[in-house]
This record gives structure tokens, C-alpha cells and sequence, in this order.
């Protein structure tokens, strides 16, 4: 079974909204039912693209979709992305985000993310781009730096080689291991 309902569209001239609800069981072994909601809200001024910002929250259900079943997990997501052209070819990227989870085997955790990158052309097909992640949970805090040169190959795809001082992995953010 699936289930899918959602609507885009533009509140102002400045403002539009995103809204999307999933169910989904695959009576699958492997996968469990899930269910998922997401609500943005995207802040763009209309007369220069220079700068943006996105709103969000997100619910995630993973288990069971039954009301009293007593191996689910629920993540809800909290986070605000940032966009600011700060001169000709120098973009920053920012994302401040929360995270809770809960299940029955973990108690309710919250996790914090503060992610900034900064991406500068070099020529008309590349670029180079340095990022630094700060992630905090209950058990840890996790610095991760990164920088990557990164080639345009058409409008809408770059491909990026780089190194991180954490290794090619994300830190276990918003999922609780049941």
C-alpha cells in the first residue's frame, strides 16, 4: 500500500509553501511500514537571487502503523537552510537543525546540526568549496571538516572530489537504533 497527498505553491510573491504526507507498507521482512509528513516554507526576496531561506519540520514514522504498537520510531525535524551569494562567484551555504527521536528501546534524544560551507568559483566550470559540521548528541559532539573542488558538467550537475576529516560517513543524526 501506498499513499501519497502534497501541494507546492506561492503564498506571496516572496513566500511559497510546501506541503507532503506518505504512507506507505510494503509487507515487507526487510521494510517496515512507515509514515511521513513535511511542511516547508521557502523565503526568497523577489527582485535578486543573492539570498534564501528555507523552513521546515518533518515527522518520520518507522514500525508499526497500528496506535498501540510498541516497536515505533518517531523523528521529528526542526531546521532552517540558509543561502547568501556574499560576492560574485562566493556562496555560503548555512543549515541549523534539531533533531528528536523516540522509540520504545531509547528514551526521547535530541540532537543538534550547525553546518556551514562556502563555495567559490574558479572558472566557469569549477569551483572549490570548504565545509564545517558541528553535530551534538546525548552521548557525543562530532566536529567534521571538509573541502572538495567540484566540476560543473551542464547546468544542473556537479560532481565534487574532496577529503573530510571524518571519513565519507554522516554521524547517526535523528535515527534511534530499536
Amino acid at each position: 500500500m501506498l499513499f501519497r497527498s502534497g501541494g507546492v505553491g506561492r503564498l506571496t510573491s516572496n513566500i511559497s509553501m510546501l506541503a507532503n504526507y506518505r504512507v506507505a507498507d510494503t509487507s515487507s521482512r526487510e521494510t517496515s511500514p512507515s509514515a511521513e509528513a513535511r511542511v516547508a516554507l521557502a523565503v526568497r526576496p523577489r527582485h535578486t537571487d543573492r539570498a534564501a531561506v528555507l523552513l521546515s519540520a518533518e515527522r518520520t514514522h518507522l514500525g508499526s502503523l497500528e496506535l498501540q504498537a510498541p516497536a515505533s520510531v518517531i523523528t521529528d525535524t526542526l531546521s532552517t537552510d540558509g543561502y547568501l551569494r556574499l560576492a560574485p562567484g562566493l556562496e555560503s551555504y548555512s543549515r541549523i537543525a534539531l533533531f528528536r527521536t523516540s522509540s520504545p528501546a531509547k528514551m526521547s534524544e535530541l540532537n543538534r546540526l550547525v553546518q556551514v560551507r562556502l563555495q567559490r568559483a574558479l572558472t566557469l566550470g569549477f569551483d572549490i568549496a570548504a565545509e564545517v559540521r558541528r553535530v551534538e548528541s546525548s552521548s557525543a559532539v562530532t566536529n567534521i571538516g571538509a573541502i572538495e573542488l567540484g566540476a560543473w558538467i551542464g547546468r544542473p550537475l556537479r560532481v565534487g572530489f574532496g577529503y573530510s576529516t571524518d571519513g565519507f560517513h554522516n554521524p547517526e543524526i535523528g535515527r534511534a537504533h530499536v
